[in-house]
């Protein structure tokens, strides 16, 4: 609702009748909460030339301009290190019990990882709303070119240089990293600026966030039943292969 009041595109809840924005329903589980939101019309971008990453850029800027004031009295969790790392690497260990080698460089990699984050020095990063999952899609592009954006359950307070790393990570993710990302930076920038040290912490906030991804996955592996040897062979490729290309023993490659 502050987004939309500042004239940010997104979904918004719409009220019920008696003005109130969440329906509590009775199920078999216990109750469970629903709000209904506006449609985002448009599609999803697909970011096959330049032009719709650097209209992406533009919107998640005008996201972070338009929090920058933003306060709340409702508690909420924090992207930080525990969120992002510590807590991950917990629910990913019981599933690499198997594998000790891997759970052993998982392990290294994300004191290495922390350690790099905490000597940036991490008080020096801009901090304040995160959407937290901006990843190129929860976002819906229209005909005239506006971005609608959606899927805000993984936001919080935090370090504004992770939120713009889930859309380098995404790209890096299709193999796209180096023309997406350029992209988005140009139409970040045409809106505000983020500062050297921001920009320097980017490449770290990528591998931060395919920790946390992980960690997702596995402490919801059993309500969603799908992890195999195949998932962490997959997952942990590409979080070596970050590793080798921004995480050397001497910093940031």
């Amino acid at each position: 609702m502050h987004l939309h009041k500042k004239g940010v595109h997104v979904s918004i809840p719409l009220p019920r009748r008696d003005h109130g924005l969440v329906h509590s329903i009775k199920t078999i589980e216990g109750i469970r909460h629903v709000v209904l939101f506006t449609f985002a019309r448009g599609k999803n971008p697909k970011y096959e030339n330049g032009d719709e990453a650097v209209q992406y850029g533009k919107a998640v800027a005008r996201v972070h301009k338009a929090t920058d004031d933003f306060t709340t009295t409702h508690s909420r969790f924090s992207l930080d290190l525990d969120h992002l790392i510590y807590s991950p690497v917990k629910a990913i260990r019981p599933f690499l019990q198997q594998r000790p080698r891997d759970l052993e460089h998982l392990e290294d990699l994300c004191t290495r990882l922390s350690t790099a984050l905490s000597s940036l020095p991490l008080g020096n990063l801009e901090q304040g709303f995160c959407h937290g999952d901006l990843h190129g899609w929860n976002a819906s592009l229209s005909e005239d070119g506006n971005i609608t954006f959606y899927d805000f359950d993984c936001g919080g307070m935090g370090w504004r240089a992770y939120d713009v790393a889930v859309f380098r990570w995404h790209a890096m993710l299709r193999e796209k990293e180096m023309e997406n990302w350029s992209s988005f930076m140009r139409g970040y920038g045409e809106v505000r600026a983020l500062k050297a040290s921001d920009i320097e912490a980017i490449p770290l906030f990528i591998g931060a966030r395919h920790v946390w991804i992980m960690g997702l996955h596995t402490a919801n592996a059993r309500e969603w039943g799908w992890l195999a040897d195949e998932y962490f062979d997959h997952q942990l490729k590409f979080l070596y292969k970050w590793e080798s290309k921004y995480l050397g023993q001497k910093g940031l490659g």
